[in-house]
């Protein structure tokens, strides 16, 4: 290793200026990661309240058996070799799959600005050797993240991905399969985050859009396949989730603050959704977070 250091550093030329580097104006460093696998169509294809569209990204990485992910209205396939990066407020979800047994990772992450990795956005990204080494080195140093000073590695390591993803596939054409950054569903996911679910109502959303409420819920159905009002409600609840999990405020403040009328009225909402009371889904996260630091709640 060495001699091979010795016979590069010896073809560094000496510089101009020994008080003017190089660096980067801007650095692409993920925050809040969070790396999970899915082993089979089941698990996958789950109606659970995380797998809605929500504000963070998240990298789609098949690496056994491959299957279509539908993104906003266009349909990725994806095949082992392959990855989608989805950007926040896309809705996604899956739809035919090779096989019942499988082994998709999912990475997902915030703290990034969109316009700085603009060009991965709505395509079908090649995973050369080098972005297939960075990711089962983030996956490696992911078991051990409890650990001092790994999660910044992780960071690092994922960051390095991104940055050999743009460089990798700026220079490939994209797909033909591509989804349109400014349709109706991004425009209905981004008016929902900036106002908050459960204020508001379909009539001033469809006054911002420009149509009529009517003719705005048969388009949001023919692009998503899902009524306008079951998507705003799914979309309450997935609001719902973070405020138990994040927050400390009273379950009647949370059921008023996602539209609902009253606790028992959410309850019930939330109960049909994720199979278990508000009450009892807060308290997984308490009971974690008392256990000490060194095993904190994971999805």
């Amino acid at each position: 290793m060495l001699e091979k250091l010795a016979e590069v550093s010896a073809t560094i030329e000496i510089p101009h200026d020994y008080f003017h580097g190089y660096e980067q104006s801007s650095l692409v460093i993920p925050k809040s990661v969070l790396i999970f696998t899915r082993q089979t169509t089941t698990t996958l294809r789950q109606r659970s309240l995380e797998n809605k569209s929500h504000h963070r990204f998240v990298l789609v990485v098949p690496i056994r058996s491959g299957g279509e992910v539908n993104l906003d209205h266009a349909v990725f396939d994806l095949s082992p070799g392959q990855a989608l990066l989805v950007f926040p407020f896309q809705f996604h979800f899956y739809g035919k799959l090779d096989d019942e047994q499988l082994n998709w990772l999912f990475i997902t992450f915030e703290g990034i600005d969109p316009s700085e990795i603009q060009t991965l956005r709505d395509r079908r990204l090649k995973l050369d050797e080098k972005s297939q080494s960075l990711l089962l080195e983030t996956t490696e140093l992911w078991k051990d993240r409890d650990q001092r000073n790994v999660p910044a590695y992780i960071q690092l390591s994922i960051s390095k991905l991104i940055y050999n993803l743009i460089a990798t596939n700026a220079r490939r054409k994209r797909g033909s399969t591509r989804s349109q950054t400014d349709n109706l569903i991004s425009k209905v996911n981004a008016w929902i985050f900036e106002r908050g679910p459960g204020t508001g109502t379909i009539h001033t959303l469809s006054k911002e859009i420009g149509t009529c409420a009517s003719t705005l819920r048969k388009r949001f159905r023919s692009t998503s396949g899902v009524t306008l009002g079951r998507y705003i409600r799914e979309q309450q609840l997935l609001h719902a989730t973070s405020l138990l999990s994040d927050s400390q405020l009273p379950i009647g403040e949370i059921a008023l603050r996602c539209g609902y009328e009253s606790s028992a009225s959410f309850s019930r909402a939330f109960r049909k959704q994720s199979g278990e009371n508000p009450r009892k889904y807060r308290s997984r996260f308490s009971t974690t977070s008392t256990a000490g630091q060194s095993d904190p709640a994971k999805k």
